[in-house]
C-alpha cells in the first residue's frame, strides 16, 4: 500500500543522553522522508522506499490503559515556549501536577509549590490562578523562568486529553500547552 510522508516537523529540544540520540533522531526523518508505501506483517509495520528497500521497521507497542485524571501524579515533560515552539523541562527540576476529586490541583512548579482550583465537564478543563510558596531558586539556570512560564500556562488550559499514561492540557483551539506522563506507581 502507497504512503507518503511530506512536510516533517519536529520539536527543537536537544538531547545529549543517551550518546548518539541526536544522529539517531536525524537518520530517522531522513528515512521517514523517502518512505513510499508499507507492509503489516502479523504485529510489524514495515515501511519501504520506492525501489522496495526495507526502511523502518515498528512492532506493535502493547496498549497502555489510560490512567485516571484523579489520583495520579503527573509529571510534566514538556511545554509550550511560543506559538510553534516546544521545551522540555530543564534537567535537575520536576514540575508535577495532582488532580483532586474535590476540585483542587497542586504538585511542584520546579521550585515552589502550587496549588489551584479546577473544573473539568466533558474534555474541556478550567485551572483557576493559582497560589504558590515564594522560595528563590537560582539553579538550575531558568529555573524560576520555567516555573512563570508553568503557572502561566496552567491558567490558558481549556481542555485536556488522556492518552495512555499522557496527560495534555489543551488550548482553546486543542493544541497541547502542556504534556505530561503518569508516575508509574
Amino acid at each position: 500500500a502507497n504512503l507518503s510522508v511530506s512536510s516533517l516537523f519536529s520539536t527543537l529540544m536537544y538531547c545529549g543522553e543517551p550518546e548518539g540520540l541526536m544522529e539517531q533522531e536525524a537518520q530517522y526523518l531522513s528515512l521517514l522522508g523517502n518512505v513510499s508505501s508499507y507492509r503489516v506483517e502479523g504485529d510489524r509495520l514495515v515501511l519501504t522506499d520506492a525501489e522496495g528497500t526495507d526502511l523502518l521497521f515498528f512492532v506493535q507497542a502493547e496498549e497502555v490503559p489510560a490512567a485516571p485524571l484523579t489520583g495520579t501524579e503527573w509529571t510534566l515533560e514538556s511545554y509550550r515556549l511560543s506559538e510553534d515552539a516546544v521545551s522540555s523541562v530543564i534537567a535537575g527540576t520536576t514540575v508535577t501536577a495532582g488532580f483532586a476529586p474535590d476540585g483542587n490541583v497542586a504538585g511542584s512548579a520546579g521550585c515552589n509549590r502550587y496549588f489551584a482550583a479546577y473544573e473539568v465537564s466533558g474534555e474541556t478543563m478550567t485551572i483557576g490562578p493559582a497560589g504558590s510558596t515564594k522560595m528563590y531558586c537560582g539553579e538550575p539556570e531558568g529555573t524560576m523562568e520555567q516555573e512563570a512560564r508553568y503557572l502561566t500556562l496552567l491558567e490558558s488550559v481549556a481542555g485536556y486529553r488522556i492518552d495512555g499514561d499522557r496527560l495534555d492540557l489543551l488550548d482553546g483551539a486543542g493544541k497541547p500547552l502542556l504534556s505530561f506522563r503518569a508516575d508509574q506507581p
